[in-house]
């Protein structure tokens, strides 16, 4: 991992939030989790759009959602995966820097494609009835420094074990945290 002191998102410090680096790229817990264990990988270098990425930095970017992608998965043991990238202000980019969003989905109180209005900050209703159901997060709720650190420390903990695991060990799904679901944000 390579470690760099101070770490932005746009114009935000979030270097309390980071749990991986790569030589181009960092990840972070989320301020407003869809889901428990939503994550962010984001270019060090502050690009707004993807195609002003440099061809290392491509490739360093989607490594790195493709090796947390796995990781998450393998942690948390879901039963799908959303892998987002908001490009621009009218696709519902809220924060003008390249990032991917690694959505972990469950079963319980899945959202359905409700997740996207969520991505967008959004919950709507449609002729009365709600997009997302019952049971989905209508808000998300911005978390404390404090709960992001700890976060971010298990998930840093997780993750450099996970990455000793031999390879083919790593896509086996092993749950840490019991009955994890969509209907909240809150990790034990």
């Amino acid at each position: 991992m390579v470690k760099q002191t101070t770490l932005k998102f746009f114009k935000f410090d979030v270097s309390q939030q980071v749990f991986f680096q790569s030589e181009h790229s960092f990840s972070i817990v989320n301020l407003k989790p869809i889901t428990p264990h939503h994550i962010l990988v984001i270019p060090k270098r502050h690009v707004e759009n993807l195609y002003e990425l440099k061809n290392e930095e491509k490739t360093d970017f989607f490594d790195t959602v493709h090796t947390l992608y796995r990781f998450i998965r393998y942690l948390t043991g879901t039963n799908g995966t959303n892998l987002a990238i908001q490009d621009g202000l009218i696709s519902g980019q809220s924060v003008p820097h390249v990032h991917a969003h690694i959505i972990p989905r469950y079963e319980k109180g899945n959202m359905g494609d409700g997740v996207y209005n969520l991505l967008k900050g959004e919950y709507r209703t449609v002729v009365g009835k709600d997009i997302v159901k019952p049971d989905a997060p209508k808000e998300r709720r911005e978390r404390s420094m404090e709960e992001m650190i700890k976060e971010a420390t298990y998930l840093q903990t997780q993750l450099e074990k996970w990455l000793k695991l031999p390879e083919d060990e790593k896509d086996k799904q092993y749950v840490d945290i019991p009955d994890l679901d969509e209907s909240s944000t809150e990790v034990e």
